[in-house]
């Protein structure tokens, strides 16, 4: 009956200097627990409930390493039975903690690791999907916190729960969205990265759902211009963003764009305009910098290139929206061809993952008229001659596979008209000429590429149309 007492007590000594004394509290505290269950339950749920309050207040390092430690004493030495009744007061904080980033410099315990191996030890009490609502309304508390470590915790908590238990999440789509999209302007701390990256994936999850009634999902983040166009332009406009955030800023505006196009594939995508613009702008200041800086080292910055790049292709529009293709193809092909002088591999695979996802998505024949399938297989030439890394390659290997396939009926958009067919009755030579030296590449993956483009190059050089032209 004393249990209560003792277990107040111990609490007001977690603010002792002494980690020696702090120990004892803690490995006392763990064996009240252990007597007190189930008859103080009450008690036992105070006492952890201080520890998860030590965590965030002060929560300096200190506090957070000594919770762990307490929260551990409690788990190895209260029945498994009885722990199960007070887990839904620690699971929370201890799925945000997973996520603690101060590593404490070198020869110090990582503080993440700590709790995540106190998690795996404890898979049976801490049930996920069974704490759900708790976990998520922590990781809200979190993302509205002033400490930019607990921001950050909210946010990759989030986007780590939704591949995990993605339908229990719907009902909190919604209020998820709102909190990240306030998120989002203001002061970029460090961390914040990870707050596109968990609106994108909250997003995908609503739009899979979006008919489902238990959705309240606010119209105006229904589509992806409401959002992309709305936010996340916004922004990339910004100037002096850190390069952790610009980049994720391009990672999730791809995503969204993408699922968009995948979802609702006659929805036009408007965003792509003001998109350009802004990639338009990057490439310029990484093309303005090489010339500047004679050391030629400019690998931060290539990254946010090839970011930028792939975000293009993954928002272009889907084969229904021709007008739209037929504006943007010459500048965005214009685009990627300044992006690759003087750039090393990484901007060249963007560069020619993005041109595949234009090709592939490209109308036929409004867009890939005589000038414009040309054009892009030229640009997937001139990336492999400039280039032996093997990533590189395949990306443009498979950007002229899109067209010779489209040409071949082997893909479901509508057959390519004479013009066009013209153009890859002098391409298709040059494609399969082009391949023989790849065929005997060191990279397997190479020839095997490289061998449907000559498979597809040969069957148009053997079609009945390309006999009568």
């Amino acid at each position: 009956k004393h249990c209560k007492k003792f277990l107040k007590v111990i609490g007001h000594g977690l603010n002792d200097r002494s980690m020696v004394l702090k120990n004892l509290y803690m490995a006392t505290a763990a064996s009240i627990c252990r007597v007190a269950m189930p008859s103080e339950t009450a008690s036992v749920l105070s006492y952890l409930n201080t520890l998860v309050n030590f965590y965030y207040e002060p929560g300096d390092r200190a506090a957070r390493v000594i919770v762990c430690k307490g929260i551990k004493d409690v788990l190895h030495r209260v029945q498994r039975e009885h722990i199960k009744t007070v887990a839904h007061s620690i699971v929370p904080l201890m799925f945000m903690a997973r996520n603690d980033y101060d590593d404490g410099g070198e020869n110090a315990t990582n503080i993440g690791e700590m709790y995540q191996d106190l998690w795996l030890e404890n898979s049976d009490i801490f049930d996920l999907k069974a704490h759900l609502e708790l976990i998520i309304d922590e990781s809200l508390k979190n993302l509205k916190r002033t400490s930019w470590l607990h921001k950050r915790q909210g946010a990759d908590s989030i986007t780590a729960i939704v591949p995990i238990t993605a339908e229990n999440m719907l009902p909190y789509a919604n209020d998820i969205i709102g909190v990240l999209v306030e998120m989002l302007p203001g002061r970029v701390w460090n961390g914040k990265e990870s707050i596109p990256i968990s609106l994108s994936q909250v997003w995908q999850l609503a739009v899979d759902n979006y008919s489902d009634s238990s959705i309240e999902k606010e119209e105006r983040w229904r589509d992806a211009d409401s959002l992309v166009g709305g936010i996340f332009i916004r922004e990339l406009n910004r100037n002096g963003l850190p390069l952790k955030y610009h980049h994720s800023l391009y990672e999730a505006v791809g995503q969204i764009c993408e699922k968009e196009r995948n979802v609702r594939p006659n929805v036009e995508l408007g965003v792509i305009d003001e998109l350009l613009k802004n990639v338009d702008s990057v490439v310029k200041f990484n093309s303005e910098k090489q010339k500047a800086d004679f050391s030629g080292d400019n690998k931060e910055n290539e990254v946010l290139v090839a970011s930028a790049i792939v975000s293009i292709g993954r928002a272009w529009p889907r084969r229904s929206n021709s007008n739209m293709q037929f504006k943007y193809y010459k500048p965005v092909l214009e685009l990627l061809r300044m992006s690759m002088k003087g750039t090393s591999w990484n901007v060249h695979l963007a560069a020619m993952t993005a041109l595949r996802d234009v090709l592939t998505n490209s109308l036929i024949p409004d867009v890939l008229n005589e000038e414009n399938v040309k054009n892009g297989i030229d640009l997937a030439f001139l990336s492999i001659q400039q280039n032996k890394n093997p990533r590189v390659i395949v990306a443009a290997l498979k950007a002229i596979l899109a067209v010779l396939e489209k040409a071949n009926g082997d893909s479901p958009d509508a057959e390519l008209n004479k013009t066009a067919v013209a153009v890859l009755k002098m391409s298709a030579p040059q494609c399969k000429n082009m391949v023989q030296r790849l065929l005997s590449n060191d990279e397997p993956t190479v020839v095997h590429i490289a061998s449907l483009v000559e498979k597809q190059a040969n069957k148009i050089l053997k079609s009945k149309v390309f006999i009568s032209l």
